[in-house]
């Protein structure tokens, strides 16, 4: 039962960097980079996470959890609708824009709701170490949805201003490359056989 459990939560994950994946690209196709970069740091950080629930599920429990490679959440295709760059109107943009963000909120409150009743079972099946492993993931993810609800409070007072978008895209950019590089740092190479 333990294992199905964490098992759920690795299939979510590997949705969740397919989701990340299609929205940096969606965000780069319209020429936000900044926001392409947010979900590309998502996407990295989904990841991660991933590798380290099946580390701890091979350490704690000897046995792998296996990838259930979902089809793509499919987000480009219904919201450019065969659209090229060039097509789109100012007005789609927006549209497309607020749509996007509107699936990633909703993806992230149905993750932390998956994620809150899966910790309820560990707990109430006295897996204290798995319910504690999942703990920070819940919180990053809740986490993660204040900052989504923020950022859209936010561009709604704008009424999703597109010159006010755009010009925070540099920013963006950068903080998120920053971020990744956090997760990447450079690494000194070591010898094998050096005894320092």
């Amino acid at each position: 039962m333990l294992v199905s459990q964490l098992q759920q939560i690795n299939n979510r994950l590997n949705i969740a960097t397919q989701l990340h994946n299609e929205l940096s690209s969606l965000f780069a196709f319209l020429g936000l980079d900044g926001f392409s970069m947010l979900h590309k740091y998502r996407e990295i950080t989904e990841r991660h996470t991933q590798t380290r629930l099946k580390n701890y599920i091979v350490s704690a429990h000897g046995e792998a959890l296996i990838d259930n490679h979902e089809p793509n959440s499919n987000i480009l295709i219904p919201l450019l609708k065969g659209k090229k760059r060039f097509e789109l109107q100012a007005g789609e943009q927006r549209e497309i824009i607020k749509e996007a963000w509107n699936v990633y909120r909703e993806w992230e409150k149905s993750t932390l709701e998956e994620y809150e009743n899966i910790a309820c079972e560990l707990f109430d099946a006295c897996s204290v170490s798995a319910y504690n492993f999942i703990s920070p993931i819940i919180t990053d993810v809740s986490e993660e949805l204040q900052k989504i609800n923020d950022i859209m409070v936010g561009y709604e007072l704008i009424d999703w201003d597109m010159p006010q978008i755009k010009a925070e895209q540099d920013t963006l950019k950068e903080r998120y490359v920053y971020l990744i590089s956090q997760i990447y740092p450079k690494v000194k190479p070591h010898h094998y056989n050096s005894l320092v």
